[in-house]
C-alpha cells in the first residue's frame, strides 16, 4: 500500500477526532439550566468517542494496543465503562437519567456534571457495566470524556503520522 493511500484512509478517522473534540467542548459549555443541551453533547461526544475508538481498535489495532500499553492503566476499562453509556443511552434509548448537573457558583450558569449510577440491562448486552459502575459513575463527565478524547486523538495522530 502506498503513503498516499494510506493517508486518505486515515482523513475520516481525522474528522472523527475533530468532531468527539467540538461535542466535547459543547459538554464544557453547557450549563446546569440547560439539561435538554447537555443530555444532546453528552450523547454526542460518547458517540464520536465509540466511532474513533471502534475505528482505531479495528482497523488500527497494533497502534492502538500500543498505546494502551503506554497509557496509564485504566484507560480500556475508561473506554469500555463509555462505550457501556453509550450502548444504555444510544440503543434503544433505555436509558435518559445517566447524568447530574450542579451549579459551581451561585451567580452564573456554569456546572459539573456528573455520571449516574446505571443498572444492568434486565436483559441483552451488558459489556461493560463493571467498568461503566467503578471507572464513570460518580465521576466528573467533562473528565471522563476529556480523558478518553485525549488518549483517542493521540493515537489517531500516531497512526496519521504513520508512526505504527
Amino acid at each position: 500500500m502506498n503513503l498516499d493511500i494510506a493517508g486518505l484512509e486515515v482523513v475520516p478517522l481525522l474528522w472523527s477526532v475533530q468532531a468527539m473534540q467540538r461535542a466535547l467542548e459543547r459538554v464544557r459549555a453547557t450549563g446546569w439550566d440547560d439539561p435538554v443541551g447537555g443530555f444532546a453533547a453528552i450523547g454526542e461526544t460518547l458517540w464520536w468517542i465509540g466511532v474513533a475508538g471502534d475505528r482505531l481498535r479495528t482497523q488500527y489495532e497494533r497502534s492502538f494496543s500500543n498505546a494502551l500499553a503506554e497509557e496509564l492503566e485504566g484507560t480500556d476499562r475508561l473506554l469500555a465503562g463509555l462505550r457501556f453509556a453509550r450502548n444504555r443511552i444510544g440503543h434503544g434509548v433505555d436509558e435518559v437519567n445517566y447524568v447530574a448537573a450542579t451549579a459551581t457558583e451561585s451567580s452564573s450558569f456554569r456546572a459539573m456534571w456528573t455520571w449516574k449510577s446505571m443498572t444492568e440491562r434486565p436483559s441483552g448486552n451488558n459489556q461493560g457495566f463493571a467498568e461503566y459502575q467503578s471507572d464513570v459513575a460518580g465521576k466528573d463527565v467533562v473528565q471522563t470524556l476529556l480523558r478518553a478524547s485525549v488518549f483517542l486523538a493521540q493515537v489517531a495522530q500516531r497512526v496519521s503520522d504513520h508512526r505504527l
